[in-house]
């Protein structure tokens, strides 16, 4: 009898989840946290791998590429959650990150949580790969404020609620405000406030890396121009995070005229649990070497060949 794709996926999940259980020695709740499904699931998992064959007394599967990426990247950063898309022949890197983070989103949907929602090209598109699929369940609540320009391109909540069938607690002031002083007072409004603070409370936030190159996204959508990238890039920045600049040792990087976000900052980033990301390519490896490597983020969504390209340093 022929095997289908879903075969095929449930007898790799099986693998990764039997290798990391009798190779790697991890309990299932931490293989759990690892593939971000329940420990039901990876009981369920390990039965499977021994009754198809998968697993005897060793390994009868070779532990596939992708897999093996994930357990190396999990050991050069300190990351709790590590899933790498292979890449099919001409695919751009983008597009394989995208369809992982779509993997992600959906297992999120299946348990009760509250997942932080921030913005980005590339969580936008994993979030338009997802079906309707209503996970009344979980609670959804913005991290930042609306996002800049033509929000289409990177929102990302409110396509989740109606795909979900579910509300978001949104924050009730734009990303960027046009100077500081207002900045300050959004950020000490009553509202903003509490819906932030609901958003460091998450169970899990999910967001994008920016790059600080001549076509991120910002730039894109007129919010900064290429004089703003190259005083930033000037000055140090790798990457961005919801809209926070930072440079390679994790640190956030400000010039003038080039305001800060309303929304959640890099420490409350650094303080979470579990912030995971998704982001790859060429352009963006310096910024998710620095975030990986500095405890901005603590789970990341990647493809194979920024994998590689992180673990050459």
């Amino acid at each position: 009898m022929a095997t289908t794709p879903r075969d095929e996926l449930l007898a790799e999940r099986a693998t990764r989840a039997a290798w990391l259980y009798y190779e790697r020695g991890l309990t299932q709740d931490e293989i759990a946290r690892r593939l971000i499904v329940s420990r039901s699931t990876v009981s369920r998992l390990l039965t499977y791998a021994r009754e198809a064959g998968i697993v005897a007394i060793s390994l009868m599967r070779p532990l596939p590429e992708v897999a093996a990426l994930e357990t190396a990247l999990h050991e050069a950063f300190p990351l709790r959650v590590v899933a790498v898309e292979p890449l099919a022949p001409g695919e751009a890197p983008a597009e394989a990150v995208a369809r992982g983070g779509a993997r992600l989103l959906a297992r999120l949907a299946r348990n009760p949580s509250t997942i932080g929602v921030g913005w980005g090209s590339t969580l936008a598109a994993a979030a338009r790969a997802l079906p309707r699929a209503p996970a009344p369940w979980v609670r959804l609540v913005d991290v930042v404020g609306r996002p800049p320009g033509d929000g289409s391109l990177v929102a990302v909540s409110q396509l989740l609620a109606r795909l979900w069938s579910v509300e978001t607690i949104s924050v009730p002031a734009p990303a960027f405000a046009d100077s500081v002083e207002l900045r300050e007072r959004l950020l000490r409004d009553p509202v903003v406030r509490e819906v932030l603070g609901r958003a460091r409370s998450a169970d899990m936030i999910v967001l994008s890396i920016g790059s600080v190159s001549a076509d991120a996204t910002f730039v894109r959508q007129g919010v900064l121009t290429d004089a703003d990238m190259r005083r930033l890039r000037v000055a140090g920045a790798v990457g961005d995070l919801l809209g926070h600049f930072y440079d390679a040792d994790g640190r956030e990087v400000a010039v003038d005229g080039v305001l800060g976000p309303v929304g959640l900052d890099l420490d409350d980033l650094r303080g979470h649990d579990s912030v995971v990301a998704l982001a790859g390519g060429e352009t963006k490896l310096a910024g998710i070497r620095a975030a990986a490597s500095h405890g901005l983020i603590s789970g990341l969504v990647t493809d194979e060949s920024t994998a590689r390209s992180l673990l050459e340093g």
